[in-house]
């Protein structure tokens, strides 16, 4: 099973930043853009997880939780991967507010995968929204100069959720297996 633990912001804090794609929508269509209801912040990819490494996952992440608390967040600004605008594959939404719990909360976590024999990146978090992307490296100067003052409304995330992702013919379907609270 394809799996990810994520925060999933609620759809009223993303108004103003459906606002603000919508016309990019019309004047981008060769990237392929993310539905909102599909738009979370990943905080750790697992990839294939098994049956096995899932229950692993699901027994040791209360222990890594405790103590992480809400966390008060908010869409602001936007960016590309890779860094250079001109080649770009993904176009995404930056995040705001408590990102310093946010990369001790994501750290929490990849400690939970990795004492479930789930292998995980260690780079550097960096939170966001990914909203479009494209096949090929193309030039997103223009959709990023319409989104770089985006900003949505502070919302707190109070749960974090394990995701099973099914990729499709129609983009990505999500999920939710799991769930636990942020106290």
């Amino acid at each position: 099973m394809r799996m990810f633990l994520a925060l999933v912001p609620p759809p009223k804090a993303l108004h103003a930043v459906e606002r603000a794609i919508h016309p990019l929508r019309q004047q981008r269509p060769q990237l392929r853009w993310a539905a909102p209801a599909t738009w979370h912040l990943t905080l750790v990819f697992l990839g294939n997880v098994t049956e096995t490494q899932c229950d692993q996952l699901r027994r040791a992440l209360p222990q890594q939780l405790a103590g992480h608390a809400p966390l008060s967040l908010a869409v602001h600004g936007a960016g590309v991967f890779p860094a250079a605008v001109e080649r770009a594959r993904v176009l995404w939404l930056g995040v705001r507010g408590d990102t310093e719990a946010l990369e001790r909360l994501v750290d929490a976590l990849r400690d939970a995968a990795q004492t479930s024999d789930i292998a995980v990146q260690n780079r550097k978090y960096h939170p966001h929204l990914t909203v479009a992307r494209s096949r090929r490296p193309t030039d997103m100067r223009g959709a990023l100069a319409g989104l770089d003052t985006v900003a949505g409304d502070s919302w707190t995330a109070t749960e974090v959720r394990l995701l099973h992702s099914t990729l499709g013919p129609r983009g990505p379907h999500y999920r939710t297996v799991s769930s636990w609270a942020l106290t």
